[in-house]
């Protein structure tokens, strides 16, 4: 350290020390100047105070002890000041004047018989309710309103059933002793029947594709459609339905409720001759332009590079590339299904395409994206596209088609079908 920065620190210690001096001095002086209070002050200020204006020359107790109430409160007064009050001063602050007109509340003022002392009752009234203490706004949250508000804000469950009780005979199986269902129960029972299961007690309704592949559920759904493209439902199928379900709940001492069983026959038959009307199946065929045959492997490349996947069983199922949604399938010719071992020894003479408008979503726009498909492997595979007829399909019969799967779309909405929901899946099988 050299002697700069020693004459530094010392400059600095000297000031730091010479100001808490001052401050200390100024405080000393303040506080014993407001403590200390002369027999000549105290004088005048009885004198002024005796001497007011304010006071009634005929209540000379009443200047005694106002005088002496001054007095009293100039010296308990102990907060620090600086610098003297003037006689003025303390009068203004100090002054206890007792013989002072009183200001009369608001509400007995305006009485008009205020000057008697008595008040109306209608006044006594709002004067009670005035003073009435009114509870201030809440300004935390109660203990319920903090619970409603830290609570999760999740969506409610679906409770209610996953079927159009118009559409379905259906039956709500549940265990009576609360245990799990096992679906394979009830495989032999569930030909055409659609499934749900709930895996909670108050859980959403969930799809079963596969009554076999359903494992273990809370309660069990079970819907029969009325009709199908396999016909309308007698009242004698509608019976035997609910009696194999009975017997397998007895069997298995499950709980089981049925419904949208009333009138099945004559239901069933004026849902058949709708869905005749409203169904929509768009079946054309690629056939080579010099009535030739493609090979198996070629094929296959060309469809799976297309969007085409092979499914198990034996249809070339299209894929809409942005939603993965299956939209239309292809089986050759004869309507006969393919193998791996048949596409790699055998010639395909023709490919049958076949797209289903009440199955699938937005059935509008994914016939177009069928049109489309069906144009590229026509140049693709060098082919013509043909109706069922043998007939050239060209821009005149794509029109058509498009015509009635619009007609036909609007006709399933108009009665609460929704496309490619599972209701209209289980109506057009």
């Amino acid at each position: 350290m050299n002697s700069l920065q020693a004459g530094l620190i010392g400059v600095s210690v000297l000031v730091i020390a010479l100001f808490a001096a001052w401050m200390w001095w100024q405080s000393w002086r303040g506080s014993r100047t407001a403590r200390k209070t002369t027999p000549s002050e105290a004088s005048r200020t009885t004198d002024a105070v005796a001497t007011s204006p304010l006071h009634s020359q005929t209540t000379p107790n009443v200047k005694a002890d106002s005088a002496d109430d001054a007095r009293a409160r100039v010296e308990a007064r102990a907060e620090p000041t600086f610098g003297h009050l003037e006689v003025a001063e303390l009068e203004t602050l100090y002054r206890s004047d007792l013989s002072a007109p009183q200001k009369a509340p608001a509400h007995a003022t305006s009485a008009p018989n205020a000057a008697e002392g008595k008040a109306p009752a209608v006044l006594d009234v709002k004067h009670a309710e005035f003073e009435r203490e009114t509870p201030a706004p809440a300004l935390l949250p109660t203990t319920s309103q903090s619970a409603a508000m830290l609570a999760p804000k999740t969506v409610a469950p679906v409770t209610a059933l996953p079927i159009d009780e118009r559409l379905n005979v259906f039956a709500v199986v549940t265990a009576r002793d609360g245990h799990a269902i096992d679906c394979e129960e009830f495989v032999d029972v569930a030909e055409r029947t659609l499934a749900w299961g709930r895996v909670f007690r108050v859980s959403a309704w969930e799809e079963i594709e596969e009554i076999r592949d359903g494992g273990a559920v809370q309660s069990l759904c079970l819907a029969l459609p009325i009709a199908s493209r396999a016909g309308p439902l007698s009242d004698r199928d509608a019976i035997e339905w609910k009696r194999s379900i009975t017997a397998v709940c007895d069997r298995r001492e499950f709980d089981v409720t049925f419904g949208g069983d009333l009138g099945v026959g004559e239901r069933a038959h004026e849902l058949d001759q709708f869905l005749a009307a409203a169904d929509v199946i768009c079946v054309l065929y690629l056939v080579r332009k010099d009535s030739g045959a493609w090979s198996g492997t070629r094929l296959r490349g060309t469809l799976e590079a297309n969007g085409f996947r092979l499914q198990a069983d034996g249809r070339f199922v299209y894929f809409e590339v942005e939603s993965e949604s299956p939209i239309f399938s292809a089986v050759d010719g004869f309507e006969r299904s393919f193998s791996p071992e048949r596409l790699r020894t055998e010639n395909v003479t023709a490919l049958r395409l076949v797209f289903e408008a009440s199955n699938v979503e937005h059935p509008i726009a994914r016939f177009d994206v069928y049109r489309q498909t069906l144009r590229a492997l026509a140049r693709l595979l060098e082919a013509e596209i043909k109706d069922s007829g043998g007939a050239v399909v060209g821009d005149t019969e794509f029109t058509a088609l498009r015509e009635e799967v619009v007609a036909g779309s609007a006709a399933l909405a108009e009665a609460g079908i929704e496309c490619g929901s599972p209701a209209a899946r289980a109506l057009f099988r």
